[in-house]
């Protein structure tokens, strides 16, 4: 099967929301867009992997799907939230299935 890879980044400001017992682990306080884009990335095909930055005022998050590898996946997603991360805040890989 040959899937197309998929990347998306999102810049979201704001409030950030405590995420619920789904979220990913280790992630303490996610906005609510990153809440929403976990849940509808863990419906994407694998390889994926998905990437949250650090920043408190500015929160960047970043999911890619559809690799051939969870190397490639990792890559992707620390690529698109540290592209679009405050200021160059780190970006932390969160989960990689």
């Amino acid at each position: 099967m040959n899937l197309s890879r998929f990347v998306l980044a999102v810049v979201v400001s704001g409030v950030v929301f405590t995420a619920n017992a789904h979220a990913a682990p280790g992630v303490q306080n996610w906005n609510r867009f990153c809440i929403k884009f976990y849940a509808d990335w863990k419906m994407k095909p694998k390889h994926r992997a998905f990437a949250v930055s650090t920043a408190e005022n500015w929160q960047s998050c970043g999911g890619s799907w559809g690799y051939e590898t969870k190397e490639q996946a990792r890559a992707a997603a620390h690529k698109w939230c540290k592209k679009y991360s405050e200021g160059g805040a780190s970006c932390r890989v969160t989960a990689v299935e």
